[in-house]
């Protein structure tokens, strides 16, 4: 009997030294992170408060963008997405590719620009989102988001970064 509470107490203690092993791996390494909370933005204009954000550490950055959208055949918002170095956007960069990946013969060095197609959730909700899966290029993070509709809108973008 001696033995098989043993067995048990160290089977239910190694589980739950497990389970806080994999919590401790898991939890601390993921973080959400608000940008911007229903941000006003004129029409055909971009986020113009550009500021950094610390993303070293993650590999990955779920960007996930919401904004307002009374029908389905409004120009949407699209996102820029910059990396650099450090808080001030030293060596930012706008554009980003992996050579062995993506190198083509019509390569387009410009901006890179995400532009969502069919995320309007319909009516009564009246709003699209989406979300992108980029990764971390670097320790420092901006996200600026362009209002492509010729009238204001309210924009709000999220973070959720991962290992």
């Amino acid at each position: 009997m001696k033995n098989i509470l043993y067995s048990l107490i160290v089977l239910i203690v190694g589980g739950l030294a497990g389970i806080a092993i994999h919590q401790a791996l898991c939890v601390d390494n993921t973080k959400v992170i608000t940008l911007y909370e229903n941000c006003r933005i004129p029409g055909n204009a971009k986020e113009s408060n550009a500021h950094y954000t610390n993303v070293d550490g993650y590999r990955y950055a779920n960007i996930t963008v919401e904004f307002d959208q009374p029908q389905d055949n409004r120009p949407p918002v699209s996102l820029e997405i910059i990396f650099a170095h450090n808080l001030n956007g030293k060596f930012a960069a706008k554009k980003y590719f992996t050579v062995g990946e993506n190198l083509i013969d019509d390569l387009d060095l410009g901006k890179t620009t995400v532009t969502p197609q069919d995320s309007w959730h319909g009516h009564p909700q009246d709003k699209s989102s989406y979300i992108i899966r980029v990764p971390v290029m670097g320790p420092y993070m901006c996200v600026l988001p362009f209002n492509h509709y010729d009238f204001e809108r309210y924009v709000s973008v999220g973070v959720y970064l991962t290992q």
